[in-house]
């Protein structure tokens, strides 16, 4: 920790709460986005070409940490009842960056082991220094980095973290136009903000838009979440994964598709009537199915991550488009027996138009939901959980309810290759 400032201290709302818990308790370690950034060869030609482009991220990675207040505060009491942030006076960005420069040909291997330690790696220093975490790999080559962005998910969701590179992405490319000086960066010790208050603090997602709820709607998550969470329909639970926190390791696949193949992809779905990520549910679904037999599962459901940003309003100083922030709620699907019996026993023509089917129907309840903008949303009814480590804690002992996966998601992006040019001047 490098000074706190006294004053400087904010409570956290339902989602964070959620996601401290999980945290926490160890069903999460940490979440991962990389993204491939390509360097001008005016950059790469550079005699001081390794001093230069670390130079470079820092300042840009300083950059970023400054526009977004969810970057520079800590996390205190992680694993009490009521947590929350305390703003920081500095921040040493050497602690947060690491550099790996493998050799071309061991180039995927490294890729891949960095990307298993960053996932797996918790964030156990929670209490000292923000939750988030900068692996780089420069290959040897010099002509492109990898940037993976790790973060504990109290502190920002998915779309946040996209929202990080897209930041990131614009400040490098600005370096030439920023004047070195206005950035208090100074061997790698980056000065903070002085003043903070409540209105320089982004407002929490429940604060930002009025989430409405039906009574029928309560009525039944507080029926089904919170009163009687253990006597869920046994078929839809998996209770073929055992919990249990330690030891982990997240098992991971990296698929690489070329764009053409990802535009037939793309145009498949919509002729389909569905999306990317309702065709990942579907091909998710028909997985499973053909590795578990009935008798160990004979449904199945699962949860799509929701982006609020777009349904919640902006208001005249906070732009949720904007806001590296916990702007997130879930969509919930069920497969019944009925279509998991039918994946199981078709040919690989029939599964895959189940699978088509199945996504179909996917695209169809995240479009409702959408529509329905802030109304009838988990969110607006989280608060009537207390404790949510208790609430966590009492799920552990039904196996298969814990809400400790990942929930399938695409984070679309419009951002194309772009060069990362010399940073001049730099102190």
């Amino acid at each position: 920790m490098i000074g706190v400032s006294s004053k400087a201290h904010h409570e956290l709302r339902d989602r964070e709460l959620f996601q401290v818990a999980i945290h926490s308790m160890s069903f999460y370690s940490a979440t991962v986005i990389t993204c491939r950034y390509i360097t001008s060869p005016e950059l790469t030609d550079s005699l001081d070409y390794e001093y230069d482009v670390e130079k470079a991220v820092e300042l840009a990675v300083a950059k970023t940490v400054l526009d977004n207040p969810l970057l520079q505060v800590e996390l205190y009491g992680d694993s009490t009842k009521n947590p929350g942030y305390v703003a920081l006076k500095q921040l040493d960005l050497a602690r947060h960056i690491e550099w790996t420069k493998p050799l071309s040909e061991d180039y995927d291997d490294v890729y891949n082991a960095t990307l298993q330690v960053q996932m797996d790696k918790r964030f156990t220093n929670i209490a000292s220094q923000p939750g988030w975490r900068i692996s780089v790999l420069q290959n040897q080559a010099g002509n492109f980095l990898d940037i993976m962005f790790s973060w504990h998910h109290s502190f920002t969701d998915g779309m946040g973290a996209k929202i990080f590179h897209g930041q990131l992405l614009r400040n490098l490319c600005a370096l030439d136009t920023v004047d070195k000086d206005s950035i208090p960066l100074k061997d790698h010790i980056l000065t903070l903000p002085k003043t903070w208050d409540k209105e320089s603090f982004p407002p929490k997602q429940e604060d930002l838009g009025r989430y409405k709820a039906s009574l029928d709607y309560v009525a039944k998550i507080l029926w089904h979440e919170v009163i009687t969470p253990s006597t869920k329909d046994s078929a839809y639970l998996a209770s073929w994964v055992p919990v249990s926190a330690t030891p982990f390791a997240t098992n991971f696949r990296r698929i690489c598709l070329d764009d053409e193949t990802l535009q037939r992809l793309v145009v498949a779905s919509r002729e389909n009537k569905t999306t990317l990520t309702g065709l990942f549910h579907g091909i998710t679904l028909a997985c499973l199915s053909s590795q578990l037999t009935e008798n160990e599962a004979r449904g199945f459901t699962s949860v799509t991550a929701r982006n609020m940003r777009p349904s919640t309003p902006a208001s005249a100083k906070w732009d949720p488009s904007k806001l590296i922030s916990n702007i997130v709620s879930i969509v919930d699907h069920q497969f019944n027996r009925d279509v998991v019996a039918q994946i199981r026993k078709s040919d690989d023509a029939g599964v895959e138009k189940l699978i088509w089917s199945v996504s179909a129907t996917v695209k169809g309840e995240i479009r409702k939901a959408v529509d329905l903008g802030l109304k009838n949303n988990n969110i607006g009814v989280m608060g009537v959980v207390g404790d949510w480590q208790d609430y966590h804690r009492s799920l552990v002992k039904s196996p298969g309810i814990t809400r400790g996966s990942s929930p399938i998601s695409v984070l679309s992006t419009d951002h194309r290759p772009r060069a990362v040019r010399r940073a001049r001047a730099g102190k």
